[in-house]
């Protein structure tokens, strides 16, 4: 899949203006995991390691989204895209890991002859302050279920407060584009309960898909205040950079949709 339009992030010197959490450092986190016959030993290590993540988050009492936030890193681990980008999820999720110290890590083969590591780690996770504003919301319209090839990508879109967007879209393939804003499409504080119509410039958001249908996620980030998107546009940096921002100051909104290749 790709598009015919190219687009480039903006880059901004920081993410958000404030103190909106609370870093707790926790210190010699131990986990293990144990690989299946057909696992490397980077998946099993990264099991570890994504084991001592949900540790840390319940030591820092980030407990009731722990479920989702165990689902989300295992399908990060797998590269999968279907329902981790589920909104509810991305919007109520009030901790997340900021950093992860390794300091030793052992390999063994284990008495059924499989791998395990065993890990200790020191974690930092970002406490936030508040939760999901279940005021700041937005309404979207016009996004299909499939499309074929060379199809132009459209939709409504009005926040029920005043907003900054950011677009984004993620495929199965692993390809991740930055859709709006872009070279063409500036960035602009939207009027609540305005509707705008996207692409707004003389452009098109053009689909294609070319040996087989592929499987999209449209990804909207709607934001209180004007933060820049300054990372590359991947599916885990993108994750990592609203994960950065409090619960209370975006809302996620997404759409699956599949691309059909041209007919012979």
């Amino acid at each position: 899949m790709r598009y015919i339009l190219l687009l480039l992030v903006l880059v901004s010197t920081h993410l958000y203006a404030g103190e909106e959490g609370k870093k707790i450092k926790l210190k010699n986190i131990k986990a293990y995991a144990v690989g299946a016959e057909n696992q490397s030993p980077a998946e099993v290590k990264q099991m570890a390691l994504n084991e001592a993540k949900l540790q840390a988050l319940q030591k820092a009492g980030v407990t009731e989204q722990i479920t989702a936030y165990s689902d989300f890193l295992t399908k990060e681990n797998n590269n999968q895209i279907e329902e981790i980008f589920n909104s509810n999820v991305l919007n109520d999720l009030q901790g997340v890991v900021q950093d992860v110290e390794l300091l030793s890590e052992e390999k063994k083969i284990n008495d059924r002859g499989l791998l395990e590591i065993h890990i200790v780690a020191n974690i930092t996770v970002l406490k936030f302050k508040s939760g999901m504003d279940p005021s700041f919301d937005v309404w979207v319209d016009g996004v299909k279920p499939s499309y074929n090839n060379g199809d132009k990508l459209t939709f409504d879109y009005k926040p029920n407060k005043k907003a900054y967007l950011r677009a984004f879209i993620i495929t199965e393939s692993n390809e991740a584009f930055q859709l709006y804003p872009n070279d063409y499409e500036g960035n602009f504080e939207m009027n609540e309960k305005e509707t705008y119509t996207f692409p707004r410039a003389s452009l098109d958001y053009e689909l294609t898909a070319e040996l087989k249908k592929e499987a999209h996620r449209l990804i909207l980030v709607s934001l209180k205040s004007d933060i820049p998107y300054n990372r590359e546009v991947s599916y885990k940096a993108l994750m990592d950079w609203v994960f950065q921002i409090p619960p209370d100051q975006r809302r996620i909104t997404t759409f699956t949709f599949d691309v059909f290749p041209a007919k012979p």
